[in-house]
């Protein structure tokens, strides 16, 4: 179909210190919702996954510091 677009998607991984202080700036800011809530994931990982309005996917993570 010419002349039409689909929306696209973006996905951003995050890495930060403090997962919990990055996404309540983010949903404060942007209005995102939680996906999956912030947890451990494992490997000293912690994370959360947000969609924000505009339908993106944000995941801030704190990292494993070797």
């Amino acid at each position: 179909m010419q002349g039409k677009t689909t929306p696209k998607t973006v996905f951003t991984r995050l890495i930060v210190q403090d997962v919990d202080a990055a996404v309540a700036l983010h949903q404060e800011e942007s209005g995102a919702e939680t996906v999956l809530p912030v947890k451990g994931r494992g490997y000293g990982k912690r994370e959360e996954h947000a969609r924000d309005p505009s339908g993106h996917l944000w995941i801030p993570r704190r990292g494993v510091t070797v």
